[in-house]
């Protein structure tokens, strides 16, 4: 493939695919994998097997970490070559894209459903707005940190963001199971190392792996992280051991994992299918818990049977997309109509988005 095709329309090929994964993998997370199967025996060993096995098939948090990787990646990559600055064409970007879906998600929960704590800074882990946060965080310091990482490189700007994140787990919550226990205001500074790590993935993307990576190679690794996953859920509610601290691990292996995927993509293409799902993956994070709740006003119960369950998943991601249309999709068009300018000093100055 040439470097065109693979970066076809500035984008890599398979990141919109693994977004759409994640986001689905949160989705499951709150709702339950087959939740009706809660139902069977706890008595009977294979049945109790089986229901902790789907228990912990789809932990929420790993995915979030993953979202955090590949907008960190997303963020940089622009930028990595010094050749582009991020000024306030960025920030109003960046605000414009995640603020205005942001927006009209909490008029529309506010609408349909006063109670719902999909969008309450202060809510249990159905809440995903603490992520959302984050985000906007990193979007606000991220001038600060390219400069501070042009000007002493990676290593010490990563290595102080991982002292912080220990020093908030290790001092405020050490006993914390879940990122949202620290807040809003102190969350991000935990998922901050992960975001970084992208950043990092941003530079180090376009070096070739030393003997390539197959088909084999890349479901190794997929499955690798699929049981780290599953294992920092068992670590949870069998060891008592937070996510804050596992994590902090897990964000590494998620680094060479996307590493590996973006060296696989080059020789094979992601499904158009699953990238265009993907376009949509924040609408799907951000609106996926409201309207299970209104159906479940109308009658229909996610744990009623595989029918209804499916049902709820189908109508719930119908619902998504159309949010994705009605109001993520023109915010991107709003912020792409504030240009990037290259820098002056190079022959090939041009504007781009």
């Amino acid at each position: 493939m040439t470097s065109d095709t693979f970066t076809r329309q500035n984008r890599i090929s398979g990141l919109d695919s693994i977004r759409f994964f994640a986001a689905l993998w949160v989705m499951f997370s709150h709702f339950g994998f087959l939740p009706f199967l809660a139902e069977f025996n706890r008595n009977n060993p294979v049945e109790f097997a089986v229901r902790g096995l789907l228990g912990n098939m789809f932990p929420g948090v790993p995915a979030v970490i993953v979202f955090f990787l590949v907008s960190g990646f997303c963020i940089h990559r622009p930028f990595r070559d010094g050749m582009i600055n991020p000024d306030w064409r960025f920030l109003a970007r960046r605000y414009i894209r995640i603020g205005v879906p942001l927006l009209a998600a909490v008029g529309i929960i506010r609408w349909f459903d006063p109670t719902s704590t999909a969008f309450d800074l202060h809510a249990s882990s159905r809440s995903v707005v603490w992520s959302l946060v984050a985000e906007v965080i990193y979007y606000t310091i991220y001038p600060g940190v390219l400069w501070l990482r042009r000007r002493w490189g990676w290593r010490p700007v990563l290595s102080l963001s991982f002292f912080s994140a220990l020093l908030v787990i290790g001092i405020i919550y050490p006993g914390a199971s879940h990122p949202l226990q620290f807040g809003p205001w102190l969350s991000w500074v935990i998922g901050l190392p992960f975001w970084l790590l992208g950043c990092i993935l941003a530079e180090n993307s376009d070096k070739p792996l030393a003997g390539g990576v197959s088909a084999r190679k890349i479901w190794i690794w997929r499955g690798s992280i699929w049981l780290a996953a599953v294992a920092s859920s068992v670590l949870l509610y069998h060891a008592h051991i937070g996510y804050p601290w596992t994590m902090l691990l897990f964000s590494v292996a998620v680094y060479y994992w996307l590493k590996n995927e973006i060296a696989y993509r080059r020789d094979h293409p992601a499904w158009r299918f699953t990238e265009w799902l993907g376009l949509w993956s924040y609408s799907i994070y951000a609106m996926h818990l409201v309207l299970p709740d209104f159906l479940k006003r109308l009658g229909l119960q996610i744990s009623d049977g595989p029918a209804s369950w499916l049902a709820v998943i189908f109508l719930d991601l119908a619902g998504c997309y159309c949010f994705y249309i009605l109001f993520e999709k023109p915010s991107h068009w709003l912020g792409r109509q504030i240009h990037y300018r290259r820098d002056r000093s190079n022959s090939n100055e041009c504007l781009v988005q």
